[in-house]
């Protein structure tokens, strides 16, 4: 989201700069947080390109994939964690659990993603996608 809506002020590669420099510090030293696991894990593995060099892409993608397991583990009932895992699967299985969970899934996003900021927008759009 930080790279979404990219200040005036900051050139692409300070921001890409910035985004790896706040990436290593997350790995580092709150790779246990479990909210910087889906939300690293997320990211990462959606945009990998913007964590690493071209040819490390498929490793990024997976070790984001990683990391949002990981947060799984720790809460496998938490049905928003079960949906970043599960939007890694061929996207006609993945819609289908969607639409099947849509209700539990809606009242998830409007507990948690409220819209007072770029984040909750950003993942209330997800589950206005859903719709």
């Amino acid at each position: 989201m930080y790279v979404e809506d990219i200040s005036p002020f900051l050139s692409d590669d300070l921001v890409l700069s910035r985004l790896k420099t706040v990436s290593s510090f997350g790995k580092e030293y709150l790779s246990d947080n479990i909210d910087f696991q889906w939300l690293y894990g997320y990211v990462s593995s959606i945009n990998p390109e913007l964590f690493g060099k071209l040819e490390d892409y498929d490793e990024i993608e997976q070790g984001g994939r990683l990391f949002i397991k990981r947060a799984l583990e720790k809460e496998p009932k938490n049905i928003f964690l079960q949906m970043l895992e599960k939007g890694a699967e061929p996207h006609d299985k993945y819609s289908k659990w969607k639409y099947d969970r849509h209700n539990d899934l809606e009242k998830y996003f409007k507990n948690f993603f409220q819209g007072c900021s770029l984040y909750d927008e950003y993942f209330s759009e997800i589950d206005n996608q859903s719709h």
